[in-house]
């Protein structure tokens, strides 16, 4: 049996990635990187990335065109990104702040999205020097009622109202407006 070779390599930009990066010269500016990037199938995403061309980017990511896609923790911010493998070193909300337990098992899950990986793997470089260990955490978070915190918090207040025998109405310079 002869396999049919594509006589595109696998590193070889599709039209679509051609167009993508054509417009990211004249959206952004001609010297900008990620359109020498398309070019290659890689890709980048972070937070202030211009709106046309992050969903342009976010598209062809989801397709399969862009093969290799590196991102800050934007990953973990709503995107819908089906990935194979995912390889995280240090993440960090902003400049500064590790991903707690439940940030960086959100960020796990985006490997191996139902409907598009069987399963996904993760790729953990340099854990040992990671200044938080998430991933020996449990993904598990406790979810507390609002209603619940707040009648604790201010539970002396309502039963000393509730005590009164004829509480004072609130008016609007009496009202607290801050928690309206």
């Amino acid at each position: 049996m002869k396999w049919k070779q594509s006589s595109r390599s696998s590193f070889e930009p599709s039209d679509r990635l051609t167009e993508l990066a054509a417009f990211v010269k004249m959206a952004v500016h001609k010297e900008y990187d990620l359109a020498r990037c398309l070019l290659r199938r890689v890709g980048y995403h972070y937070g202030r990335i211009p709106a046309l061309v992050r969903r342009g980017v976010e598209s062809a990511f989801a397709d399969g065109e862009i093969k290799y896609l590196v991102t800050t923790s934007t990953l973990i911010q709503g995107v819908n990104f089906p990935a194979g493998n995912l390889f995280v070193c240090q993440p960090k909300k902003g400049k500064t702040l590790p991903l707690d337990a439940g940030e960086f098992w959100n960020l796990a899950g985006r490997a191996g999205r139902l409907g598009k990986e069987f399963q996904g793997n993760i790729f953990l470089i340099d854990y040992d020097t990671w200044t938080t260990a998430p991933a020996n955490e449990t993904n598990e978070i406790e979810i507390q009622s609002y209603l619940k915190s707040t009648l604790a918090e201010n539970l002396l207040g309502l039963e000393a109202c509730a005590l009164e025998e004829n509480p004072k109405l609130e008016t609007g310079e009496q009202a607290d407006v801050d928690t309206l």
